[in-house]
């Protein structure tokens, strides 16, 4: 019996972690035009590039084996901090979604949920892009895909821009070059 309670402790305390991960620690966020201050730019298309199958195989093929693993390690080193950013940028635009869920006009609460919900995932992918780049570093070469961060990079954008455009459409430019 003791057993089985220790092992429900230990999966609540889990539960709890993972949750409190997932959420994370973004900025105290109230409007959309609060955003810029808050995010840090990511350059999506240099990041797809960057963790690029097709780039790892032609490296790999034309580099010596110890050029390759020091190119490899910056490349991993880089892509780390792309996935930092991305988890980072998420938790702020979860704050942002939960600011504007109570919004009386029921387009920007459908908007900002929709939001919400996706930062959540943005960032439990993020974290686990991160881990697995990080692990990486360890045996350079092996293959590896972050694929979902981007698309859930890419929905998340989306999500943030069409909320800017039913609270502030003046700002949308200047907003999604903030992320």
């Amino acid at each position: 019996m003791t057993t089985v309670i220790i092992i429900l402790l230990l999966s609540i305390t889990t539960m709890v972690v993972l949750l409190m991960a997932a959420r994370g620690r973004g900025a105290a966020i109230k409007r959309v035009d609060e955003l810029p201050q808050h995010t840090e730019p990511l350059d999506v298309q240099a990041f797809r590039n960057l963790m690029s199958p097709r780039d790892e195989r032609f490296l790999r093929e034309n580099l010596s084996g110890r050029e390759y693993r020091r190119v490899q390690r910056l490349r991993l080193r880089a892509g780390i901090e792309y996935a930092r950013r991305a988890t980072r940028n998420a938790a702020v635009l979860l704050r942002l979604g939960e600011a504007a869920r109570n919004n009386p006009d029921p387009e920007v609460s459908r908007a900002a949920q929709e939001l919400a919900a996706n930062a959540v995932m943005l960032r439990v992918v993020g974290l686990a892009v991160t881990a697995e780049l990080a692990s990486r570093m360890l045996v350079p070469g092996s293959g590896f895909s972050v694929s979902g961060l981007i698309a859930r990079y890419e929905h998340a954008t989306e999500r943030v821009a069409l909320l800017v455009r039913l609270q502030a459409p003046a700002a949308v430019s200047r907003i999604s070059a903030a992320l």
